[in-house]
């Protein structure tokens, strides 16, 4: 993703770049970057499966690569393979790889030269100082593999749906990235917007793992369809114990969250069954940490699975009294103040942590998702246990094609 009213400064270096959209543009994705590299017709190289552009920007060479075809982590291995390709000169990685590279010298370029790879998805919109201030940190914090932004939402006031989620976005930055963040290690880089070191996505070990695909059992087709992005997060923790993933609050980025419960369901779904299985593999097999550090990184992971699997039983237990409460009232006339209170604490936490925090602008939509807790709490766990064997993704983008004249 470019930015193009961003000060991309020599600061910058050179990065690789693969899926964007930059804000307070009107146009798509492959339109605007293009006009921003000044790409002419021998700067493109078009297959199938995806388009590779070269050009600078103001003295710095990008190379832009946008996938035609959705192939899950398949497209980030092919930008995986070309950069490994390119540093090893290994002919076994094919011949796609060979005419990247190729044309990459060709320009004037030399991908080996590259020090960044930044990952977004083509709905995303980053604030005007949002890659530099990825940049900027991996550049004064050399023992960082990668890091992410904040992921806001741009439809916020679409409907009650929307709303609720961009409260829950907010909540979940706030609390567990954040608490991620301060012991040392995000636990997801999210794809949607995110910048990493080459250097540690040319690791043989690394494409080897994250390439491998199996369905024999319930827990690898979840881990290898459904959470691309967790599980590349989990091998980085595993082969590079030494090194960090961070989390930026300041970079942000804008994306359209769903609109319709259906669609909520069916993105929802795979988080969560990604979330599960790919901390219960972190949890049989923790990376090489000191103890001190394995022990909290083991609370963080044991916090967000309790979250993930006591949240239905404990929403059903607190509709069970309310309903109780009120059946009881209207067949015996008798009301148990206490009990109703201590539900009603529990079910408007989400209203009072924004009280706490001064966060007042934020109360309204903490109501529209106190409205939808049963969705949260109850409807999407377990949805996604009945479908945990279902590993596909799902509509869960709507993608609108420009006939060219």
């Amino acid at each position: 993703m470019i930015d193009r009213n961003a000060k991309l400064t020599q600061s910058c270096q050179r990065v690789s770049v693969a899926e964007s959209i930059g804000s307070d543009n009107d146009e798509y994705t492959y339109i605007e970057v293009k006009n921003i590299l000044q790409t002419g017709y021998n700067s493109a190289f078009i297959t199938y499966a995806s388009e590779l552009y070269v050009g600078w920007y103001k003295n710095i060479p990008y190379i832009l690569l946008i996938k035609n075809v959705n192939k899950g982590k398949n497209s980030f291995l092919e930008v995986q393979k070309t950069l490994h390709y390119c540093e090893e000169n290994n002919s076994n990685f094919g011949t796609i790889y060979h005419l990247y590279n190729t044309h990459i010298m060709n320009n004037n370029i030399n991908i080996v030269d590259v020090d960044y790879v930044l990952m977004l998805d083509t709905d995303t919109l980053i604030k005007k100082d949002g890659i530099q201030l990825l940049v900027d940190y991996l550049n004064t914090n050399p023992l960082v593999s990668g890091v992410c932004g904040e992921t806001c939402i741009s439809n916020i006031n679409e409907n009650i749906v929307t709303m609720s989620q961009y409260y829950e976005y907010w909540i979940t930055h706030y609390t567990l990235k954040s608490l991620e963040n301060v012991y040392g290690n995000v636990l997801v880089l999210s794809g949607c917007f995110t910048l990493y070191r080459k250097s540690v996505l040319t690791n043989t070990k690394l494409m080897e793992l994250y390439s491998e695909e199996s369905n024999n059992t319930l827990y690898d087709a979840n881990v290898t369809k459904l959470g691309e992005d967790r599980l590349f997060t989990n091998l980085l923790l595993q082969l590079y114990p030494e090194l960090q993933t961070k989390y930026i609050k300041q970079a942000k980025c804008y994306t359209n969250a769903p609109s319709k419960l259906s669609t909520l369901l069916c993105q929802r779904r795979r988080w969560s069954n990604s979330l599960i299985f790919c901390n219960v593999m972190l949890l049989l097999n923790l990376p090489r940490f000191s103890l001190i550090k394995k022990i909290l990184f083991g609370f963080i992971l044991l916090v967000e699975l309790w979250i993930c699997l006591i949240m239905p039983l404990l929403m059903t237990i607190s509709y069970y009294f309310v309903i109780e409460q009120i059946t009881t009232f209207a067949s015996q006339h008798k009301f148990d103040v206490i009990s109703f209170i201590e539900t009603c604490i529990f079910m408007t936490c989400p209203m009072l942590m924004c009280v706490i925090l001064f966060r007042f602008n934020i109360v309204l939509y903490s109501l529209s998702f106190i409205l939808l807790l049963p969705v949260y709490g109850i409807i999407i766990p377990l949805y996604s246990i009945y479908y945990s064997d279902y590993v596909a993704w799902g509509k869960t983008r709507k993608i609108t094609v420009q006939e060219e004249v």
